[in-house]
């Protein structure tokens, strides 16, 4: 859905490289189909060349986020890839199942590399689904490296009404007691549940909605087959128009840039999916869908389904003015 009578400028936040999609994990739900028999990588040349070009084609990012698959799956490659980023002044973020963190001395030593090259955070990724393949006892060892390093440290928890481990759980944890009573902890560690997707319904629990998504054109992310894509969002794989295509030739820029003449991308950043499914809903009250649960769902119908698709395609022009002025308020207020 073109816009391009508008001239339209968006700048990005940050950067998220699907390093890998190798993954010691296989979580039967996992968005991005990781495991260990996934063997496509983003090579460390390529990694380093992209960190190199960021900051030139967008000096409005701050923040590079290393995820897979898991990251550090990448061995010594991610450390150096994480010393190109602070050289470049970029904030790093990896998320991991935390595999690696089998003792303490294991994690404290490979944390505190990781902080010497310059890794600002630290993002565990864990849960009932990701405990049958990383204990937790794991977690845990990771997550008091992070801190006594001084690190911010985030554990994210799979999120649904029938989950058996949850943040209260993490809490009881001996360990995380004690932890929990430093200062270092109280500043720096942030514990909290992500509503999971599990074979593409909802666990139990709805996502709390808010509007306009904050993922897409804030973030983009690089695919392990080197594809820009549009956000990380759990169902990005899913939507062809979020693969704004393979990079080559230094084209990263200009690939980011002609998404901004997909209306689309634009009115769901300003108002997000459930606003624009409600506007389809007022256009044709006979439309027989329902609102979904998680917001990346509701991304994907609005892609997908080909009925929704006609009629934001016959009626959007109605909501473009609007949507661009206030685009321009988010611009300006950092919204």
């Amino acid at each position: 859905m073109s816009a391009n009578e508008f001239e339209v400028h968006y700048s990005p936040q940050s950067l998220a490289l699907i390093a890998t999609e190798q993954c010691t994990a296989q979580c039967s739900n996992c968005c991005f189909k990781c495991g260990p028999k996934m063997k496509r990588r983003i090579p460390l040349d390529k990694i380093l060349y992209y960190i190199e070009q960021v900051p030139i084609c967008f000096p409005t990012i701050k923040l590079v986020i290393f995820s897979g698959g898991e990251c550090f799956l990448l061995g010594r490659d991610l450390d150096t890839a994480i010393r190109a980023c602070a050289q470049k002044n970029l904030m790093t973020r990896c998320v991991t199942n935390g595999y690696w963190a089998k003792s303490k001395k294991d994690a404290i030593d490979r944390l505190d590399n990781l902080k010497n090259a310059g890794l600002t955070e630290i993002n565990f990724s864990t849960g009932d689904e990701h405990q049958q393949y990383v204990p937790l006892d794991s977690v845990i060892n990771g997550v008091e490296a992070g801190v006594n390093l001084g690190m911010s440290t985030v554990v994210v928890i799979e999120g649904h009404l029938k989950s058996k481990f949850n943040a209260s759980t993490f809490y009881q944890h001996s360990d995380v007691i004690a932890l929990s009573k430093t200062a270092a902890a109280q500043k720096l560690l942030h514990v909290m549940s992500n509503v999971w997707v599990c074979n593409d319904t909802i666990c139990g629990r709805e996502q709390k909605k808010t509007k306009g998504c904050v993922n897409i054109l804030d973030t983009f992310a690089i695919t392990p087959d080197q594809h820009l894509v549009s956000c990380c969002g759990l169902a990005v794989m899913d939507i062809k128009e979020m693969d704004m295509g393979k990079l080559e030739n230094g084209n990263i820029g200009a690939l980011y840039s002609n998404q901004l003449n997909d209306f689309m991308k634009i009115w769901l950043r300003v108002d997000g999916p459930e606003a624009i499914i409600k506007f389809a809903k007022e256009k044709v009250p006979e439309l027989n869908i329902s609102i979904l649960p998680h917001s990346c769902q509701n991304c994907a119908l609005i892609f997908n389904n080909p009925i929704v698709k006609n009629i934001l395609r016959e009626h959007f022009l109605e909501k473009v003015p609007d949507v661009l002025f206030r685009l321009a308020l988010i611009k300006n207020v950092g919204g």
